[in-house]
């Protein structure tokens, strides 16, 4: 048996059972309940809880479509004291910082800008990074070709180039950027085709979580 106040990790399977390897402890007795989930406090909360929650940024170009490798980065919140022109962050590349609330990102002793010529260049990154499986599918589109061409951004006309395409059926892991586009590493696709869903979200796998026998 398992002594009350016991804590472990189960898979809650949604039918009243949690099961801890090969076995199983109901979630209530007599119709009360007797495994309490139990809440993990992350990292990133205790940091908030201290006022030095940093997150994750993806430099965006999409919408700016600036011509230059990526964004300089600035030695204070001021967008003419820049590092240097040797000195910037690349387009599409991830960065952890500390939103100072005004416009600006910090980044160690650096800043970068949120928005450039009122355009949005950083992205927030859900964390952890709300990456899921996808199926790429074609049973309603009925495409004739191979699969789906990647995009370097989020326009259509954007083509990773020749030969540069997702199978249909290929299942693979992205983030859901919640604008029609799934970002997968630096490149995308999207969930809708003429209309039509492209990308299937496959259900995610049961993951373990902590129970408190109460």
């Amino acid at each position: 048996y398992a002594p009350w106040g016991y804590i472990f990790d189960g898979i809650d399977h949604e039918d009243g059972w949690v099961q801890l390897g090969d076995r199983y402890l109901p979630m209530h007795v007599s119709g009360a309940q007797v495994l309490v989930p139990v809440e993990e406090v992350s990292h990133e909360a205790a940091e908030q809880e201290a006022g030095q929650a940093t997150r994750k940024y993806r430099l965006d170009n999409s919408q700016l479509q600036h011509k230059g490798p990526g964004l300089a980065w600035r030695l204070s919140k001021d967008l003419n004291n820049t590092a240097g022109s040797q000195h910037f962050a690349r387009w599409r590349e991830i960065i952890e910082g500390l939103n100072e609330g005004d416009g600006w990102v910090k980044v160690d002793a650096r800043y970068l800008p949120t928005h450039v010529g009122g355009v949005q260049v950083l992205i927030p990154q859900t964390t952890p990074q709300a990456a899921r499986k996808y199926r790429l599918d074609n049973s309603l589109l009925q495409h004739s070709g191979p699969g789906l061409v990647w995009r370097l951004s989020k326009d259509l006309n954007d083509v990773a180039g020749e030969g540069q395409f997702a199978a249909w059926e290929d299942v693979f892991e992205g983030i859901d950027e919640g604008d029609g586009w799934v970002r997968v590493d630096d490149r995308y696709l999207p969930s809708h085709a003429d209309g039509l869903q492209v990308l299937v979200p496959l259900e995610p796998d049961k993951v373990a979580r902590k129970y408190r026998l109460d």
